[in-house]
């Protein structure tokens, strides 16, 4: 009892001296200070990285002897997600988001599809706002065609401010910006990888670019593998394993291929193996049949960094004011909550709860 008296004093206090502080003038986030730090898919947090190029990674998951999971991430470099609060009704609050792109893309707001989509088309390129998800789901995307993020400033100009406004009139709960949320396809991974493999590689390439993986229309283009470079190779860098050539016959099709296998990798874990793959596959096109034609996941899981996440801002307006501890402050004493964002930021120091010490840590913040 007496310490909730104690608590209810301070509290007292606190908001005394807030009130006197109401004047002081803040300066608000910037566009500049909207930069993310580079992605990382906590869905994949645990996972074996195969390889990561800048903008594919390569992820493998499973026993280290036995058949595991392949991931093959590519972030949504054209896509904005955010999920809407959870005490807003999700379909006026969607019109209120395209009322907040329309001055990006005018005529926006007129250009509902269906329930569930905005869709308009002008100078070439698409834009679009849809639901994600289940019924239950808040989470909404922004797809911006290509065309329009080609120009400079145009994506840091969409983000800050589409952040910022949205912000502002107290819409969402997370918001993740281009390139901030990924895309992922899976499938099944065999412990004998690199016993069966194709005489030539198989890439869905685009007919402007052969060499492009993620662009444009695709097709398919056979890119034939060197099998003596490949054994030139191993010679040199790994003595223990040798190129084997045999015919393998397929049933369904009734006629015979010739296929290529790694010998000497038997004691290798499943981890070693993909990593010797994937290898092969860059410098030689070795088809080993685990990282192309997988099965799409949608929605991904897979997420960055949400740029509500912001130490004391508990109102998650983009600004640490007088507000954020008033919010913070309702939410200790029991008479206003804080959602999952904004408690998150309200935990100054990081014990996992919203107390009056991350209040002083806000109003101390505030002040800077």
């Amino acid at each position: 009892m007496k310490a909730g008296v104690s608590m209810k004093k301070i509290m007292q206090k606190l908001t005394a001296a807030m009130l006197t502080l109401a004047c002081v003038p803040v300066t608000g986030m910037t566009a500049q200070a909207l930069a993310h730090p580079a992605a990382t898919w906590d869905a994949f947090e645990n996972l074996h990285l195969v390889t990561d190029d800048g903008y594919t990674q390569l992820y493998v998951s499973g026993g280290v002897n036995g058949n595991g999971t392949v991931y093959y991430v590519t972030p949504r470099m054209n896509e904005i997600f955010f999920s809407l609060r959870e005490n807003l009704d999700r379909d006026t609050t969607a019109d209120m988001v395209a009322e907040v792109l329309d001055v990006y893309f005018p005529g926006f707001k007129d250009a509902k599809k269906n329930e569930n989509c905005y869709e308009l088309k002008q100078d070439g390129y698409m834009v679009q706002l849809f639901h994600e998800g289940n019924d239950e789901s808040r989470l909404y995307g922004v797809c911006v065609g290509y065309k329009y993020l080609e120009t400079d400033g145009k994506a840091e100009e969409l983000e800050s401010g589409l952040l910022l406004e949205l912000a502002k009139r107290a819409l969402i709960s997370e918001f993740y910006g281009f390139g901030e949320t990924a895309q992922y396809g899976t499938g099944p991974l065999s412990n004998d990888i690199l016993q069966d493999c194709f005489p030539y590689y198989q890439v869905d390439a685009d007919k402007d670019d052969p060499d492009a993986l993620h662009s444009g229309e695709q097709y398919w283009k056979e890119i034939p593998t060197d099998w003596d470079a490949v054994r030139a190779y191993l010679a040199e860098h790994y003595p223990d394993y040798t190129v084997e050539q045999y015919e393998k016959y397929n049933a369904s099709s009734g006629k015979t291929y010739t296929r290529y296998r790694i010998n000497g990798i038997e004691n290798l874990t499943l981890y070693e193996k993909v990593d010797l793959a994937e290898e092969l596959r860059v410098k030689f096109h070795v088809t080993n049949g685990y990282s192309y034609g997988l099965d799409p996941v949608s929605p991904s899981s897979a997420t960055g960094h949400n740029a509500l996440e912001r130490p004391g801002d508990t109102n998650l307006d983009c600004e640490v004011d007088i507000l954020d501890v008033i919010a913070a402050n309702k939410h200790i004493l029991g008479i206003g909550t804080l959602d999952k964002t904004g408690l998150k930021n309200a935990d100054m120091d990081g014990n996992g709860m919203a107390d009056t010490a991350d209040s002083l840590a806000i109003l101390k913040k505030a002040l800077e």
